[in-house]
This record gives C-alpha cells, sequence and structure tokens, in this order.
C-alpha cells in the first residue's frame, strides 16, 4: 500500500496515540491544570519545539499571561503577562 507524502505507517502510529492521549485527557478530568499539562506534553512530543509556552486570556483584564511553559522557556516568561 502507498504512503501518503512524507507519512509513514510509524508517524501515523505516533500521531494517533498522541492525540488519543489529548483525548483522554480532555474526558477523564475536570482539573484544568491537569488537562492543559497534558496537552502541552503532548504537544510537545508532537512537534518537538526548540521551546514553548502557553497563554491564556484574562478577559476581566484584558490581556494574556503565561499558563504553562515549555522546557527551556525558564524564569524570563514567567508569570509575565503580555
Amino acid at each position: 500500500m502507498p504512503e501518503a507524502a512524507g507519512t509513514s505507517p510509524t508517524r501515523l502510529s505516533q500521531e494517533l496515540t498522541i492525540f488519543h492521549d489529548v483525548a483522554k485527557a480532555l474526558t477523564s478530568s475536570l482539573d484544568l491544570d491537569s488537562i492543559l499539562q497534558t496537552i502541552m506534553e503532548k504537544m510537545a512530543e508532537y512537534f518537538r519545539p526548540e521551546t514553548w509556552s502557553l497563554l491564556m486570556v484574562d478577559e476581566q483584564k484584558d490581556d494574556l499571561y503565561f499558563r504553562h511553559r515549555g522546557r527551556r522557556c525558564g524564569p524570563r516568561c514567567w508569570p509575565m503577562r503580555a
């Protein structure tokens, strides 16, 4: 069976596993921190960025704030608001 352009069976399996784990996180907990942490870990595993962070909207203050950060983000982006 021919592969889709640049997509190996191993990569497809990895992608399915990651998205399955994210779906489990969304449906297995009501704790936002736990859900966000799992999603960020899985997205880092999938995309393999050098650094990453998750910003959330504070609707009362009309700004953004760092909710989670990647391994290399360090103290320079915590707890900064944008």
